[in-house]
């Protein structure tokens, strides 16, 4: 008779394993050096856009904070349309003086500097 709960065991050992694999491989991948966006609970729109044409290095782009809680940094025309999860985080208290501003990229986003970077890293 074939054993279904040995299966199912085996099965759920060999998910655990791979899970655990790749919390280790995160773990390792996760350095001090990166951005403190990375550190951030939602994505950053890194591309204003016109129409379907990509706007890089425009002078006359204006940064606004935007989201339900002020969270993210874009574009004035895009501030507009977006929208963001309605949910309040400590680690947003930190960009209530933080500078949107546009970036040596061309592209909107929060200024680093020592404030806020020491802010991020308590979170």
């Amino acid at each position: 008779m074939f054993n279904y709960v040995k299966v199912f065991g085996f099965f759920i050992l060999i998910i655990l394993i791979a899970w655990v694999a790749g919390a280790i491989m995160n773990m390792k991948n996760d350095t001090k050096a990166n951005s403190i966006v990375d550190k951030l609970p939602f994505k950053i729109i890194n591309e204003a856009r016109n129409g379907d044409n990509i706007i890089q290095g425009n002078e006359s782009i204006d940064c606004v904070p935007a989201g339900c809680s002020k969270e993210l940094c874009v574009e004035e025309d895009v501030a507009r349309s977006i929208s963001s999860i309605c949910e309040y985080k400590d680690i947003y208290s930190c960009y209530k003086k933080a500078k949107c501003e546009k970036q040596n990229n061309g592209n909107c986003g929060w200024t680093e500097t020592k404030e806020l970077i020491d802010c991020v890293g308590k979170f």
